[in-house]
């Protein structure tokens, strides 16, 4: 199971609340998030000094959960932080995250510099880092430079300078950018008919809703970083609102990057794939199918190992699989000496090897034509493939001549596809010189 930490931090008072004025959805949006990404949905672990709102999130208590998080060198697969309130840029263009106990007019002794968030994720150990800012971005004078009229521009600038160096391989940056508190917040959000009208941050209540099942376009329920991004931006140009800055490194993997999964569309997978699997297995008579079962209840356990009905229907699985290898097994005894007249060593070897696996795991781990060999030896041990037959797919399919000097058993590699091989007729070694004997290849 993949570990996965979060910090999750939501201010709606502030400490300076003569300049800071208060916001209504900082708090539900923490809350919320907290509770689907601890939830069956997220899987991920945020401790209870990693859970910050209003007055615990004071500047001392957001650094030590970011440097938990980020600065620490146990790695995860997967860091997020989230930060929902508000956010201030100053005259010299630096923008800040603003903790409860920031002061407006110096921002530099408790904000938190974006530019230095930044950094410290991007040199993070984690394979995957999430970094995602809802705040508005009010602008702050400078006694030199003023106040600046853009902060969006200027956010954009920080999140992505043309002039560095393109690093930071999974590293992702999302950060809504609405001007003042009015554009950042809806007042009137609900989550369902019966839900309750609340505030929520525009960005996060739409990032709620896609991670409460709405950005799951997977059959298992899924919900991957790009389709959730993408979700989320749709909506928000529905509503009117500005679009989020995001800056990725690492684009090609968002689509492997699994946020949350939809517990609701889960478990309608895990029932439909259970079903499968009995199906499959009640035609135990044909080995494609048994085959199939094998793989599909194979990954079925990565995604719901701890699900008592997968973990119920293994014996079914395995005592299915092991009643047509023990017909394999009397095949290729039977058969051994013809086979080794017939074909390659490393032919041979590859039959013998399949005829040894147990494991839902092992098969699904076989490459796709290693896996039709497998199939067609359980045709042929039950005698729905005559043996000839058998003999000359795998001479066509197996018996190239780099196979025969080179190639790599099973246990260690696995073949290499038929396409690489040369026809038969000019490769088949003689018995005499390759044929290994029934007591040095035959199973016992």
């Amino acid at each position: 199971m993949l570990k996965k930490r979060a910090v999750i931090v939501g201010i709606n008072e502030y400490k300076d609340k003569e300049k800071i004025p208060a916001l209504t959805g900082a708090v539900n949006d923490a809350r919320e998030l907290h509770g689907i990404l601890t939830g069956p949905a997220g899987g991920f672990e945020i401790g209870t000094d990693h859970f910050l709102t209003d007055d615990r999130a004071d500047s001392v208590s957001v650094r030590k959960a970011i440097s938990d998080l980020l600065w620490q060198t146990k790695p995860c697969d997967m860091a997020l932080f989230h930060f929902s309130g508000h956010g201030f840029v100053d005259g010299y263009r630096n923008h800040y995250i603003a903790p409860h106990d920031m002061l407006r007019d110096e921002p530099l002794v408790h904000g938190i510099n974006m530019a230095d968030l930044r950094r410290w994720a991007r040199s993070a150990v984690h394979q995957t880092v999430v970094m995602i800012l809802d705040c508005c971005h009010s602008g702050i004078p400078s006694d030199e430079r003023g106040m600046i009229d853009n902060p969006r521009e200027s956010l954009e600038l920080m999140l992505n300078p043309k002039d560095e160096e393109q690093a930071g391989e999974g590293k992702y940056f999302i950060a809504s950018c609405e001007g003042d508190k009015k554009a950042r917040e809806m007042v009137t959000c609900q989550h369902s008919a019966d839900d309750p009208q609340h505030a929520h941050g525009a960005f996060t209540y739409y990032l709620i809703q896609g991670l409460s099942g709405r950005g799951a376009t997977d059959p298992s329920g899924k919900i991957t970083l790009n389709k959730l991004v993408e979700y989320v931006e749709s909506q928000i140009a529905i509503a009117g609102k500005q679009k989020p800055i995001c800056d990725f490194r690492g684009t090609s993997r968002m689509s492997l990057v699994e946020i949350a999964r939809s517990p609701e569309v889960f478990i309608r997978y895990i029932a439909d794939e259970l079903q499968s699997i009995k199906n499959l297995c009640s035609q135990a008579g044909s080995p494609t199918n048994l085959v199939d079962a094998m793989k599909r209840y194979h990954l079925l356990t990565l995604d719901a190992k701890d699900n008592a009905e997968v973990q119920a229907l293994r014996p079914q699985v395995c005592s299915e699989w092991h009643n047509l290898r023990s017909t394999i097994l009397k095949f290729t005894f039977e058969k051994q000496s013809e086979l080794d007249r017939e074909l390659t060593v490393p032919t041979c070897t590859r039959i013998m090897s399949l005829a040894q696996l147990k494991e839902p795991q092992k098969i699904a781990e076989l490459d796709h034509p290693t896996m039709n060999l497998l199939v067609m030896l359980g045709k042929a041990a039950k005698g729905d493939m005559p043996f000839d037959l058998f003999v000359d797919v795998c001479k066509a399919s197996w018996a190239a001549p780099y196979l025969a000097s080179t190639g790599p058993s099973p246990a260690s590699t696995g073949p290499l596809p038929a396409s690489t091989g040369p026809s038969p007729a000019s490769t088949g070694p003689s018995p005499a010189s390759t044929g290994p004997s029934p007591a040095s290849t035959g199973p016992g």
